[in-house]
């Protein structure tokens, strides 16, 4: 049986990763996208004027990625590095 990683860790890492899955959520589909760039093309509206810039600006603007991303990294990293440390020294 598989030991769960300590909740405190999965909840690092969801808040880690909470702006990525955000957007994620929220972009369109591959092929709707690709149609925002036809017509942005076709338009002559290839720039920060285009249908697809300013869908994706609204979706990065309201889901910005942390400021402390690097920090939150090394708290998850420094979490799994001391949860196993914690494991092995049981098992010793």
């Amino acid at each position: 049986m598989q030991d769960l990683p300590d909740p405190d860790i999965i909840l690092k890492i969801e808040e880690a990763n909470k702006w990525k899955n955000d957007r994620l959520n929220l972009y369109e589909q591959l092929g709707e996208q690709l149609d925002k760039l036809w017509h942005d093309i076709d338009n002559g509206t290839l720039d920060k004027n285009g249908g697809w810039y300013k869908a994706i600006k609204e979706i990065k603007d309201g889901n910005p990625k942390p400021g402390n991303l690097e920090e939150l990294e090394q708290e998850i990293e420094d979490l799994i590095t001391a949860e196993r440390e914690a494991k092995q020294a049981a098992n010793d």
